[in-house]
């Protein structure tokens, strides 16, 4: 999962876009760290925010190239 990958929240049925990632001293990805900024409210009360999300909780639904 990388930055521009449209996602899916198998949780909340919402869909949008990683936008940022979290990186550990030695520069690798740390799992399961990745900033959504959420596009589709789904089931969820809210749309527009970011939240940080464990990646076993989403779907790429389109790898950005």
């Amino acid at each position: 999962m990388k930055i521009g990958d449209l996602v899916h929240s198998w949780l909340t049925e919402q869909t949008g876009i990683v936008v940022a990632t979290r990186l550990c001293d030695e520069g690798e990805r740390i799992e399961g760290s990745v900033q959504v900024l959420w596009t589709t409210q789904g089931l969820s009360m809210w749309n527009g925010y970011k939240e940080w999300k464990d990646i076993r909780s989403l779907e790429v639904l389109s790898e950005s190239r």
